[in-house]
């Protein structure tokens, strides 16, 4: 009788640990399952509150247009900057910026889907501006290999085969502890340094296509939904 109490007890014992570990499990693989879990999302519109870039010399609307939910950006490597005081003081780039909705403190998120043709390398497809040691915390280049790579810089590589590719894009900066983490359709793709404060005081994020090395003749990426959220 007693042998067989024990028994009984080992057997709900090991029922109990099993239902505790499965638990644990789901709770593990559900932690985080959307990167803006806990962000309050910010009152923006990209029509209204964006402010695009072109080539100083070149018609906007062959560079940038707005259709039906797509923001789509088109440049040249051969092509001027933003600024006909200095067209060579940057490279070309066809870019939104969302400085009127810059940040000091806290943690800001930008969220959008992009989709970069085949074809198209060496260039920036969204930025936090604002650094110290450089202009930008963070960047987020495409390069060619490995069917079209994403990576921040061209230091670390984040993700390839991104050509063709409809990919939501979730970038969290970090003012307090100077990171910036990225998540490619809600899985986390790392965490990195950024380049210190800003020596503006203040940061913000852009998106678009921006010339950087190794860089297609022509660049281009459509651009949709996007969504700004904080987190003070």
């Amino acid at each position: 009788m007693k042998s067989t109490a024990l028994l009984l007890l080992s057997l709900v014992g090991l029922a109990t640990a099993s239902e505790h570990h499965h638990a644990h499990h789901f709770l593990v693989n559900n932690v985080g399952s959307s990167p803006t879990d806990g962000f309050s999302r910010v009152s923006f519109d990209a029509q209204r509150d964006g402010h695009v870039q072109v080539p100083c010399n070149a018609d906007p609307a062959t560079h940038y247009h707005f259709y039906g939910q797509y923001h789509s950006f088109t440049v040249h490597d051969d092509e001027l900057g933003w600024n006909c005081k200095d067209p060579h003081g940057t490279h070309p780039r066809s870019e939104m910026s969302l400085i009127s909705k810059k940040f000091m403190g806290g943690k800001n998120q930008f969220q959008a889907w992009l989709t970069v043709p085949q074809g198209t390398y060496g260039v920036n497809l969204m930025q936090v501006f604002g650094g110290d040691q450089h202009n930008t915390a963070f960047m987020l280049h495409i390069y060619k290999e490995d069917g079209g790579s994403l990576w921040r810089y061209h230091h670390d590589k984040i993700k390839g085969g991104m050509w063709d590719k409809e990919f939501k894009l979730n970038v969290i900066h970090d003012s307090e502890s100077e990171k910036v983490s990225v998540y490619i359709d809600d899985e986390y793709h790392g965490t990195y340094d950024t380049n210190g404060r800003s020596k503006l005081g203040y940061y913000y994020f852009k998106t678009g296509v921006y010339m950087q090395t190794e860089q297609s003749h022509t660049m281009k990426v459509k651009v949709r939904d996007i969504t700004l959220w904080k987190k003070q």
